[in-house]
């Protein structure tokens, strides 16, 4: 850097102007309550909305009384040239104005006159004064008539104020506006050339001037801004009380929700409910989803804890079972040790399986586990099922299969094998001796229905919606020896592939397991080829 680089002063840097609103937005976030917002933002949008609509009063009615002065000047001009063109006779001669004119210009200017005084006085709007000049040919200056109503002053205006403006309506022959100041008053004028009557000498030039003094309508505009300006502070007052307690009352219910949070969280009372009475808008709505979203969390709490309880028992009786076993094992001769062993055996892999179940449930719960679709040929894996459930039934039970066509599903073949083959263990389980197991596929619109029925006890009516609960079983299954997580399984795979399991009593006694599951693929699924089936 050179000693000149360093004697320069340094640059400022000033922040933009969105630097500046973000900081200041972020400074009223941080500090200003909700209510204090909205009733900030409903201040700012009066303020506004009152200063444009001042605005917009002022310069629409500031337009309309111009354009209405303008009609009224043009439309008093018109009427008193016409009669200027045509005045009636004066009895009395010549006038005492026009000094120095002819004899046909001193008469028309009595005419005018009278014109002025009889005529254009009752056409005049209020505050209005006419002044007609009259240029004789070939003098100058021009000689001039001053209208009998026209104040004291304004003779001098005529001539001299407006001289510039006078000399282009001659010239142009075209009536045109014009404002001129005269002191401290604006005064709007009409100017307009007007034609001689035949016997004026030939080349007199006549201007008709109808003014209007603006202190007439100024003092409205004075007193429009007078009236804004009060207003505007007083009606930004007004909004800003009245914001303050209409977002009171709006977010009354909000209040109420957090309230309910609140004692939900001190009370741990999950059964509370807002339950809104209002109309369905967005606090309604939100409170509508927010007592789901407490349904949901209160069914899924009772859930982990009857799990929670059904667990910890089913687990507690093979770990006895083991301890015992252990214990016996420890003191028993040497003949009666592998009976022991088998026990311990049995009973570890029966909670091996149990475990195994839980975790796949667990997964499930958290989608972690996924079904991977292909397409299924439903008529080959019964089939396979029926072998594997005759092994299982052997000489006890009989098991049938009816397929009256072959049906293909998309989805997870060893699924949906695990679930066919748990719903005929159970159905052979439950099933006395010389009773029959049968299992039917048929098509429903466009489902494929699977029926898995037995000969069994049944399931009472009242219980049939539990039993695909976790841990559940009915009281006169207690006696068998299983996990009761088998069902609860089920009905997460035939739910994952967007089907239904129910279960209902069978006429001829006993129950029947009956599983849709839809033949089309979803949109999100991989669309299988023509013809392709499970391998």
């Amino acid at each position: 850097m050179t000693i000149q680089e360093a004697a320069q002063p340094a640059a400022r840097s000033y922040p933009s102007p969105r630097s500046v609103v973000l900081a200041v937005r972020g400074l009223l976030g941080r500090h200003l309550s909700i209510r204090a917002k909205l009733t900030l933002w409903y201040g700012l949008m009066v303020a506004l909305t009152l200063i444009l609509t001042g605005v917009g009063t002022q310069f629409y009615l500031n337009q309309q009384i111009n354009n209405d002065i303008d009609r009224r000047l043009a439309n008093s001009a018109l009427q008193t040239a016409a009669r200027l063109h045509s005045p009636p006779a004066v009895p009395n001669g010549p006038s005492r104005y026009c000094y120095g004119a002819d004899g046909s210009i001193s008469y028309y200017c009595s005419q005018i006159e009278n014109v002025l005084n009889t005529v254009s006085i009752s056409l005049s709007a209020p505050g209005q004064f006419e002044n007609v000049l009259v240029q004789s040919p070939g003098t100058a200056p021009p000689s001039y008539l001053q209208s009998v109503t026209t104040p004291p002053g304004h003779y001098y205006l005529l001539g001299t104020t407006i001289g510039d403006e006078i000399r282009a309506a001659f010239a142009s022959g075209k009536p045109q506006f014009t404002t001129v100041s005269v002191g401290s008053e604006h005064v709007r004028a009409y100017l307009t050339v007007v034609v001689p009557p035949k016997h004026v000498t030939a080349g007199t030039q006549v201007l008709l001037a109808v003014f209007l003094p603006e202190h007439v309508y100024t003092r409205v505009f004075s007193l429009i801004t007078l009236t804004l300006l009060l207003g505007l502070p007083i009606g930004l007052l007004i909004a800003l009380v009245s914001g303050w307690w209409i977002a009171r009352f709006a977010l009354r219910p909000i209040d109420r929700i957090s309230r309910t949070v609140q004692r939900i969280g001190t009370s741990q009372d999950l059964s509370l409910r807002l339950n809104n009475v209002g109309p369905q808008d967005e606090v309604g709505r939100l409170a509508e989803t927010f007592d789901h979203m407490m349904g949901k969390l209160e069914a899924v709490f009772d859930a982990q804890r009857r799990f929670i309880g059904d667990a910890s028992h089913e687990l507690r009786t093979p770990l006895t079972a083991i301890r015992g076993n252990a214990d016996l094992l420890a003191m028993a001769p040497e003949e009666e040790r592998g009976l022991a062993l088998s026990a311990i055996r049995r009973e570890a892999e029966r909670m091996t399986r149990m475990l195994s179940d839980l975790l796949l449930l667990a997964e499930a719960d958290a989608e972690e586990q996924t079904i991977h679709r292909r397409p299924v040929q439903l008529d080959e894996l019964l089939s396979e099922v029926h072998r594997s459930a005759r092994l299982l039934a052997g000489d006890r039970v009989a098991v049938t299969l009816d397929i009256p066509e072959p049906l293909i599903v998309p989805g997870d073949a060893d699924r949906l094998k695990q679930v066919f083959l748990n719903l005929a263990d159970n159905a052979i389980k439950f099933t006395p001796d010389e009773g029959v197991v049968g299992m039917t596929l048929r098509r429903d619109g466009d489902h494929a229905v699977i029926a898995v029925t037995d000969t069994g006890p049944g399931i009472p009516e009242a219980e049939r919606d539990a039993v695909f609960r976790r841990f559940y079983r009915v009281e006169q299954s207690r006696s068998k020896r299983g996990t009761g997580l088998g069902l609860a399984i089920c009905a997460w795979i035939v739910e994952a592939h967007g089907g239904r399991i129910q279960v209902s009593g069978n006429p001829g006694g006993g129950s029947i397991f009956t599983v849709s599951l839809p033949m089309r693929w979803r949109r999100r699924d991989h669309a299988p080829a023509r013809n392709a089936r499970s391998v």
